[in-house]
């Protein structure tokens, strides 16, 4: 297996990549542990003098955590995966600075959400750089330095959340924790070519997360594809209760809040009247063309000419009147929601600490004296932007907007810091204010290949919707560029595994013996649901399909599926060994496309208990 499995090498910036996936493959294989991983992510994080790491776990503090994640086991969701922590969330027994050395505590127990992680069977290695007090999308606030994109050193990674961006972008991790309150998930995420999810506010829990604003703080992810991202996700959603009679998802956190009652996951509505089988009417994409025509950049207005090609390439676009959106986020900093800065750490700035960054600690005092008209005017005038930002998105499944308006170099931001920053919030600010959840994904490259990012934007708990359209516009993307998703001479068809043949499980030397091939691990589109079927070789797993308007009650319907390839040749014999009660058939996957997969075949009648949401792995590990 390890000759299929264990290649690790690092995607370029943009490319869709399934570096989360392959390692995921590769541990629950037995080709590697979670010790090793562990251990070689943090020494490759250890060759680089960037300032994007502030502090990585020595060999026994690694040895803790890999053994508490291996308690997991193997076919956990994130087993042996590693990943970075933004250094404003806590790490039990590892310092939170928030970038600020004379502000540093010795957290007692770690964030909710490295605990769900962990759990998952995931390894953090480390703390990653901010801007202090994760106040600014610029990432040059700290007394640590800057890090700068990966793929121009002479520009910014943004910010606040950089050195977790970096980490990802670089192959230092799997994936990492960020924050994001205005921004901080997705400018860093663009200007490195990589994915941010911001999700639905309160969704992930921040119970041990430093407040920047706490009630709009969210902890945000990076990965380097969109199926990474919907991976963790998952893995997080799952470990949270979901029903909790006081509409908490985390008794931790105040803040945290369960999804609404009734509100089913995020499962497109399908077009048409009647009933019966009929295909997903067209994804539909709001923007608007002249979104940088007030702030932008030759080298960026031409990006996002391009990314309204390839939006008419995925969709139906329709035009939206940025407006509401774009007061929304000057209201953040330009009104008195800066008071809830300084409630967080303003008594702490007011000492005048020597290490604290002269810019952050203006942006922080200066909410000290915001007066109580002025906030519950802001809320009133809000509220209407709410109302109206509600039905421009009514109409579409999500909004496209660019990541920033452009990508300054860190002598520009050096030159006006305060008014740089400003200006890459212009479409990031206002998201957490309006309730929205939020996608970063790489855009088509600028003119001179500077990475250019856009963001799908949707209503709250629409996380999964964003997920499923990302991932359509993220496999369009690499195959219009040709990166290794385009048919290649040698014939081989690719098949959907949700089972016993997934890698590592006993029906996998079946793939094997016909040549095949692991290509990637992703998830099937909103509404499929695994079935536990009685066969003549005993339970299997079988993937029940959305037939027509349908929708399967299980988790978000987007159920973890391994894609392997074989040979043309080899399919027939592939058929010979599936057995009754199962099927070869077309499965929709997450990016749009439908390769065939083992299926539940018309057996029985649907009997909902019998179910599986954690997926075969779970089960398998369960008992």
């Amino acid at each position: 297996m390890s000759d299929l499995l264990s290649a690790t090498t690092t995607p370029a910036p943009g490319a869709a990549a399934t570096g989360l996936g392959r390692a995921l493959a590769a541990v629950r294989a037995g080709d590697d542990d979670h010790r090793q991983r562990a251990r070689a992510a943090r020494d490759r994080a250890a060759t680089h003098d960037d300032a994007s790491w502030i502090a990585l776990l020595d060999d026994d503090q690694l040895a803790t955590h890999a053994a508490r994640a291996a308690e997991a086991g193997p076919q956990a969701p994130l087993a042996g995966l590693t990943f970075a922590i933004k250094d404003n969330i806590d790490l039990a027994g590892t310092a939170t600075t928030a970038a600020c050395p004379s502000f540093a505590f010795l957290p007692e127990r770690s964030a909710t959400v490295v605990e769900q992680l962990v759990a998952a069977g995931a390894v953090p290695i480390g703390k990653t750089n901010l801007d202090q007090f994760a106040t600014g999308l610029v990432g040059t606030r700290s007394p640590h330095g800057g890090p700068r994109s990966v793929a121009d050193p002479s520009r910014i990674s943004g910010g606040s959340s950089s050195g977790s961006a970096v980490a990802v972008a670089r192959g230092d991790v799997d994936f990492a924790l960020g924050t994001d309150t205005a921004g901080s998930g997705r400018v860093p995420a663009g200007f490195n070519g990589i994915v941010g999810l911001k999700p639905t506010r309160g969704r992930l829990s921040t119970a041990g997360v430093l407040p920047a604003c706490a009630s709009l703080d969210c902890v945000s992810l990076f990965t380097r594809d969109v199926d990474g991202a919907a991976t963790v996700l998952d893995a997080l959603t799952r470990a949270t209760p979901a029903d909790r009679p006081d509409g908490l998802g985390d008794p931790r956190d105040p803040w945290s809040r369960a999804r609404p009652g009734g509100l089913a996951p995020a499962a497109r509505r399908l077009a048409g009247p009647g009933d019966g089988p009929r295909p997903a009417r067209p994804w539909r994409i709001g923007l608007a063309a002249d979104a940088l025509d007030a702030d932008g950049d030759d080298q960026t207005r031409a990006a996002w000419r391009d990314a309204i090609d390839h939006a008419g390439a995925v969709g139906d676009v329709v035009a939206v009147d940025l407006g509401p959106f774009l007061e929304a986020a000057r209201l953040l900093y330009e009104g008195p929601f800066v008071a809830e800065r300084y409630a967080a750490v303003g008594p702490f700035l007011e000492g005048d600490p020597a290490d604290a960054d002269p810019v952050v600690r203006a942006i922080v005092l200066g909410g000290r004296d915001a007066p109580a008209h002025a906030l519950f005017a802001a809320l009133d005038r809000l509220q209407a932007l709410r109302a109206a930002a509600t039905e421009a998105l009514a109409g579409i499944d999500a909004l496209l907007v660019p990541t920033a308006p452009i990508h300054p170099t860190v002598a520009q931001v050096a030159a006006d810091p305060v008014g740089v920053n400003s200006r890459l919030g212009r479409f990031t600010n206002g998201v957490n204010l309006l309730d929205l959840c939020g996608l970063a994904l790489p855009g088509p490259a600028r003119p001179d290949g500077v990475p250019f990012g856009v963001t799908l934007l949707a209503p709250a708990w629409h996380d999964e919707l964003l997920l499923e359209l990302g991932a359509h516009w993220e496999r369009s993307l690499a195959e219009a560029a040709g990166d290794g998703r385009s048919p290649t001479a040698e014939p081989r068809l690719e098949v959907v595994v949700a089972g016993a043949h997934m890698a590592g499980l006993p029906a996998n030397p079946q793939l094997l013996a016909r040549g095949g091939r692991f290509e990637r691990l992703t998830r099937t589109a909103a509404g499929h649901a695994l079935r536990l079927l009685a066969t003549p070789l005993g339970p299997r797993p079988g993937l029940l399909r959305p037939v027509g308007a349908s929708v399967a009650a299980t988790g978000s319907g987007q159920v973890e599926v391994e894609v392997w390839s074989i040979p043309a040749s080899e399919l027939g014999a592939l058929s010979t060994v599936v057995p009754e009660g199962l099927a070869l058939g077309a499965v929709r996957l997450l990016d749009g496309s439908a390769p065939l997969g083992f299926v539940a075949a018309a057996t029985g009648p649907y009997d909902p208990a019998e179910l599986l949401p954690g997926g075969w792995r779970e089960h398998v590990a369960t008992g």
